[in-house]
């Protein structure tokens, strides 16, 4: 806004006249300037607006306003809507739009005006901003690790991490506080620590200029499809070297605290999207499909995914962007590969259906034997409880047996034993009573004995004897032995037969 010189000021009392017209700011602000030869905006101050100056009533009392040291050039103070009369040779008003944040979207604001940052202050803003990245990261991090540490067998949830902590060394010195330093406190010049929510606002453009930042989800997709903030398919090459075609979208936002840190980064969501989303997660895929084979990354689609996804947030959290998903919407395979997978396919699906037949086969004649076992059941249970009957009853003839031959042997061995003791016995009586009777005692007391226990009759009913003398009575006895041993040999040859 441009003023010109003028001699002739008058009283804000003055009616509209000829040289005296009435200002009208319509609903949008207006914002004011004024020349003045003798006084100017100082250059030391690298401000794009003068200081304000109170008491002239919105420009409308022209001699306070020079009274109380006025600047020529932009005018930081505003006229508000409504009907002012105002001076047009002092001052040239400019009508401006009220600025308006629509909800879902803050205001980050860059002051042209107030004091320069001191190295300190800069230095202080940069360390505040880095402690709390180097936490969110390892929060990230340890979170990532967790959710990868189920897929990957090969590494361990700490060697997750760290790598994801790692990242690259250039891209870590470039981000050591540098761009974060120009967002500085409220009264300083430059990008401004607190955001302004949504609302209509009017604001003197030449003092200050807000830029506009979506915090809901925002989306960008690499598809073939015609939807805004969109790509073309990923073109990767796996690790057998078939050309894979990647559809991909990521859901990202960003907070409201770190709007104005993403701004001093990058600038805004356009170059966020051009310059820093769209080669790095083409990058990320490309890297990640060289290390599988084709069939393996369409198989293993969800483990590709949630990899990728680890390392688009661990990247572009140092960009002050929270990712909420990335997601792999489809995955083009060469025709070839696919018409080869398909026979492989089917091929499988035809000896799944014959491994089922023959398991079908095997049943059904598992089924038949059970019906055939179950039919003879009642005959199988009798000859199973027949043949139980037959062993329990050899085992008890055994025993019987066993039974009967210990009887035996021992009834033996005992009856031996005491015709063993009578023997010896009755040879100890024998030679007792041979040393008592002699010889011939002993055989004739024996005879008696026998005789006796026979009942043998050796008395005839008529006896003849031939005299009393002695020799007849010999004769006698002798006729009596020989009568004795034929009774002898007739009882025994009767025993025999």
């Amino acid at each position: 806004m441009d003023s010109g010189l003028t001699r002739h000021l008058q009283p804000p009392q003055s009616r509209p006249g000829k040289n005296h017209p009435i200002a009208t700011a319509r609903p949008r602000p207006c914002i004011c300037g004024f020349e003045r030869q003798r006084r100017t905006v100082s250059s030391n101050h690298r401000t794009f607006a003068s200081e304000p100056v109170e008491g002239h009533d919105n420009f409308q009392d022209g001699h306070e306003f020079l009274n109380r040291g006025g600047q020529r050039g932009p005018q930081k103070d505003i006229l508000l809507p409504g009907t002012y009369y105002i001076n047009p040779l002092l001052f040239k008003v400019i009508p401006e739009t009220a600025k308006e944040v629509k909800p879902g979207e803050v205001a980050v604001i860059v002051s042209n005006t107030g004091k320069d940052p001191s190295d300190e202050v800069r230095r202080e803003m940069a360390a505040k901003v880095r402690a709390r990245m180097e936490r969110e990261e390892r929060e990230q991090a340890e979170e990532s690790a967790a959710r990868l540490d189920k897929i990957d067998n090969n590494r361990t949830a700490a060697e997750i991490r760290d790598e994801l902590l790692t990242g690259d060394p250039a891209d870590r010195r470039l981000d050591e506080g540098a761009h974060e330093a120009y967002v500085v406190p409220e009264g300083y010049r430059g990008i401004q620590e607190t955001v302004v929510g949504p609302g209509r606002y009017y604001v003197n453009t030449l003092a200050i200029t807000p830029i506009i930042i979506p915090t809901t989800n925002q989306t960008v997709e690499w598809t073939a499809g015609e939807v805004a903030n969109t790509f073309d398919p990923f073109e990767v090459i796996s690790k057998d070297g078939f050309t894979m075609q990647l559809e991909v979208r990521v859901v990202f936002r960003v907070k409201p605290e770190d709007a104005p840190f993403m701004v001093a980064k990058i600038g805004g969501i356009d170059r966020l999207i051009q310059n820093v989303m769209h080669p790095l997660i083409d990058s990320i895929f490309r890297n990640q499909a060289s290390e599988s084979s084709a069939m393996a990354y369409l198989q293993n689609r969800h483990e590709e995914q949630e990899r990728a996804e680890a390392r688009v947030r661990a990247h572009l959290l140092k960009y002050h962007v929270d990712v909420v998903n990335v997601l792999i919407c489809h995955i083009h395979l060469p025709e070839e590969l696919m018409k080869t997978q398909t026979e492989k396919i089917l091929a499988e699906q035809r000896q799944n259906m014959y491994n089922a037949q023959r398991e079908a086969e095997d049943k059904r004649i598992q089924l038949e034997k059970t019906k055939a076992h179950a039919d003879n059941r009642k005959d199988l249970m009798a000859a199973t409880v027949g043949v139980e009957i037959a062993g329990k009853r050899a085992e008890q003839r055994k025993a019987e047996g066993e039974g009967e031959a210990h009887y035996i042997l021992q009834t033996g061995k005992a009856e031996a034993e005491k015709v063993r003791l009578m023997g010896e016995a009755q040879g100890v009586a024998y030679r007792e009573q041979v040393n008592a009777l002699g010889a011939q005692g002993v055989a004739v007391v024996e005879t008696l004995k026998v005789i006796g226990e026979k009942n043998v009759r050796i008395t005839p009913d008529v006896l003849a004897s031939g005299g009393g003398g002695s020799d007849g009575g010999g004769i006698g006895t002798l006729l009596l032995l020989n009568l004795f041993r034929e009774q002898m040999k007739s009882s025994n040859n009767g025993e025999k037969k």
